[in-house]
């Protein structure tokens, strides 16, 4: 049996090498496995073909290390404390009363269905983040509740740990989102090297700049004589496109590449 690692097993089934339902029988799998968990929230279409509001993924994805056997609450506390960066600090939905999971009747809660979830639920997808991982196709189930429970979820399929959706209430989002949670802090040593990089391209040709080159004025050296006044004069040579080809080559035979 192969044994990997967290990386290994995560990269393995990024790039789909594991085709079939059950590659835990041949796989040793690391104690915790990274999951990716998809921010994604309902819209409603305008044109749409079986339901009018589809999900759409937003923002970045979250990377959480969950154990190999994760109770489903243990999910949603790893999960939150992810993803509520996402919300405005002075969101009220920061207080642990609005978290539905840690209620002791949230299974009357689940068992509604009135699909209310606020903040957010969590649900089982494919690769994707848009169809449900646990559902055949023809359903057309977006993906189905991971419940908040004690004890173990997920044991039968390794495809079925590593993707899930945090589905967010729209209106929620609308009125709590936080605009600076997927701000990109750049690093200091990035801004130095970006800021010799824009300065060496000031030193470089561009393809503009050989074809102005190209049609530019050019003096001969030797004086020719005229035909009119027989006497030696100056005379310019200069290249042009009179028409555009439909295809145009363009040979650069001196040349440094950058980027």
């Amino acid at each position: 049996m192969a044994k990997k690692s967290r990386w290994e097993a995560f990269n393995a089934i990024h790039s789909n090498k594991f085709r079939y339902d059950h590659p835990e029988a041949r796989l040793e799998l690391p104690p915790d496995l990274f999951v990716v968990a998809y921010h994604r929230r309902f819209v409603k279409k305008s044109d749409f073909l079986f339901a009018q509001y589809q999900p759409q993924l937003i923002a970045t994805p979250a990377i959480i290390l969950l154990p190999k056997e994760p109770s489903g609450r243990r999910i949603y506390d790893e999960v939150w404390a992810a993803a509520h960066v996402l919300l405005k600090p002075s969101s009220k939905y920061n207080l642990p009363r609005h978290r539905w999971w840690e209620r002791r009747d949230w299974k009357d809660f689940v068992r509604r269905g009135d699909g209310i979830y606020k903040p957010f639920v969590l649900k089982a997808v494919d690769r994707g983040g848009y169809a449900c991982s646990l559902c055949h196709w023809m359903e057309k189930c977006s993906g189905c509740v991971i419940e908040p429970t004690d004890a173990p979820t997920f044991e039968d399929s390794l495809h079925r740990k590593v993707f899930m959706a945090i589905e967010w209430h729209s209106s929620l989002l609308a009125e709590n989102y936080n605009q600076t949670a997927n701000e990109v802090v750049e690093h200091a040593s990035t801004k130095e090297r970006g800021a010799l990089e824009a300065q060496e391209q000031h030193n470089y040709t561009t393809l503009d700049d050989c074809l102005a080159k190209f049609h530019k004025t050019e003096q001969l050296e030797n004086e020719t004589a005229c035909e009119t006044c027989k006497s030696p004069q100056i005379h310019f040579k200069r290249m042009e496109v009179m028409r555009p080809p439909p295809i145009l080559v363009i040979q650069l035979k001196r040349f440094r590449q950058y980027g």
